[in-house]
């Protein structure tokens, strides 16, 4: 992982552990699947991700430190086990496009962290542009799956 990857996640990581606690940070109402991670399929994990940061820029101004909870919740729980998979050192699928893809969709992934994790807080129409370019990242992972 590069350092600058690992900073903007750390970054996240503390920032949102650094707001009010909550016992579930992903709201109830969200389309989360329940099972783990590891047991779902590239199009669940996907569409976890893609349902999960479809409200932030609503939360955003309100909730700032339950949306970049929810984006790091995604992300760990998410995101990265689609890299780990079917990423470019993937245990499942060697496909080069998807492990582009997924490549890419991690790189927008980190830029809406990195937004979010912005003081102040980022407006709602800089989180929907990100939330839309992640959306059409994970569009295109889904794309190029097999």
């Amino acid at each position: 992982m590069p350092m600058r990857t690992l900073a903007t996640f750390a970054l996240a990581l503390l920032t949102a552990c650094g707001g009010a606690e909550e016992e579930n940070p992903v709201p109830a109402d969200e389309a989360e699947s329940s099972a783990a991670p590891a047991e779902l399929d590239l199009a669940t994990l996907v569409s976890d991700i893609r349902t999960g940061v479809a409200d932030l820029p609503a939360r955003v101004a309100s909730d700032p430190a339950g949306a970049r909870q929810t984006v790091v919740h995604l992300y760990v729980t998410r995101q990265e086990e689609i890299e780990r998979r079917w990423g470019p050192n993937g245990s499942e699928g060697r496909s080069p496009e998807l492990a582009a893809a997924v490549e890419e969709a991690e790189t927008r992934f980190h830029h809406l962290m990195e937004i979010l994790a912005a003081t102040p807080p980022a407006d709602s129409a800089a989180v929907a542009e990100a939330v839309a370019v992640l959306d059409a990242g994970q569009a295109d992972v889904l794309a190029a799956a097999p």
